[in-house]
């Protein structure tokens, strides 16, 4: 055995480029099969779990795939639609429920201005809601003011005390009429959730963002620079800030229930309040009430659909590279001959030759395997992309 594995390993070394081609079509034909099977898992997992802890999502009638990826995993394209609470007084004055209001329309720009990380409007119960905590700082009480989730804040560098710039709109928005940066008051612990990668302040911001609230200055300017006539905002190349001593001055012409919002969470009170709700969403001309764990479940049909496609293609491609791999084995045999006759000579037993050869694939195996469960694991530290996989089976 100790001969075989000696030779075994100086065959290896000697042909290094094939040894290395060998190893990576196993680890190919190993991983990739894992791969697809665990993030199937993982992802099951993570979006039950988030469809489980959202009983009902109000948004305007836009898809309820779509609701999903926006409100849940903060995913969404152009301008989504919007809706005011005024629109379903009538619900909740016949089941008064508790309700967390959402927008999410804008996003932030990082400091080196290459990414954006979404922004979402909500109010401070929206915390305690998901159950995250702040590892420093403290939550936003104010317009203007920001929360970070963990893996942003340390993507972007980026503490209590510093500032956030909102991300224009879209390209061609370059006047930055309503662009804003946001003081950072606290950040969030590491949760495992989508809000890690997420900035999270009031909606009175994003309106303020909008252009629908606004400061006028104290009637008394005696003194006072023209230009500080024009706004409230303290200007930084640009970008306005909200901030303790002009706070006092915005104000918005609209109450509240008649500002926009892209979607509501709605806490029934109970299962017949739940059904009342969906019923009552059934019958709007213009909102929808979404049961997340209903659409998550059409969703992940789709997924295991999509996954045991995957595993289909995989196996006709490994069904195809295990009959190279036994053509190799075959040709190596025959093109070992020599090498056989080699061993005869030195007086070595018969089986020493096949055995080396059986000990070199035995090699090739180990390593691929430790290099797919190297990877496997690597790859299996960070949450997929939920929300690009969403995207992928919506279309």
């Amino acid at each position: 055995m100790n001969t075989s594995l000696s030779l075994a390993i100086a065959h290896l070394r000697h042909h290094k480029s094939q040894a290395i081609i060998i190893t990576l079509i196993l680890f190919f034909l190993i991983f990739l099969p894992l791969f697809v099977l665990t993030t199937v898992g993982v992802l099951q997992t993570q979006l039950r779990e988030r469809a489980k802890t959202t009983p009902l999502l109000m948004t305007p009638a836009q898809g309820k795939v779509e609701a999903i990826l926006q409100h849940l995993h903060f995913q969404w394209e152009g301008n989504p639609p919007t809706f005011t609470p005024s629109e379903c007084f009538a619900l909740f004055d016949e089941r008064p429920m508790e309700t967390l209001p959402l927008v999410l329309i804008y996003e932030c720009l990082s400091p080196d201005g290459k990414s954006t990380s979404p922004l979402l409007g909500t109010t401070s119960n929206y915390l305690s809601f998901r159950k995250l905590s702040l590892s420093q700082g403290r939550e936003a009480q104010h317009a203007g003011e920001v929360v970070l989730g963990h893996q942003l804040a340390q993507r972007w560098a980026l503490k209590t005390g510093d500032f956030l710039r909102t991300a224009p709109h879209h390209l061609l928005d370059l006047s930055q009429a309503h662009q804003l940066e946001l003081l950072v008051v606290g950040v969030l612990k590491s949760s495992g959730k989508p809000e890690d990668e997420l900035a999270i302040t009031l909606p009175e911001t994003t309106w303020i963002k909008m252009g629908l609230g606004h400061g006028h200055p104290e009637e008394n300017l005696e003194g006072v620079p023209k230009a500080l006539h024009m706004s409230v905002y303290s200007e930084q190349e640009g970008y306005r800030r909200i901030l303790q001593d002009n706070r006092k001055h915005i104000h918005f012409h609209q109450p509240k229930n008649l500002l926009p919002l892209t979607g509501m969470i709605v806490l029934p009170n109970n299962e017949e309040s739940r059904l009342f709700s969906l019923a009552w969403g059934q019958k709007h001309p213009s909102l929808e009430i979404v049961d997340p764990i209903k659409i998550t479940d059409r969703i992940l049909a789709s997924l295991h659909r999509l996954g045991d496609l995957l595993l289909l293609i995989l196996a006709v491609v490994s069904g195809a590279s295990l009959i190279l791999m036994g053509l190799l084995l075959r040709m190596s045999f025959i093109m070992r001959k020599e090498d056989q006759k080699v061993l005869d000579e030195l007086g070595t037993p018969a089986s020493t030759f096949t055995m080396t050869i059986f000990t070199e694939w035995c090699i090739y195996l180990g390593l691929a395997l430790a290099l797919a469960f190297i990877v496997l694991a690597i790859s299996q530290g960070g949450s997929p992309n939920i929300a690009k996989l969403l995207t992928l089976i919506k279309n």
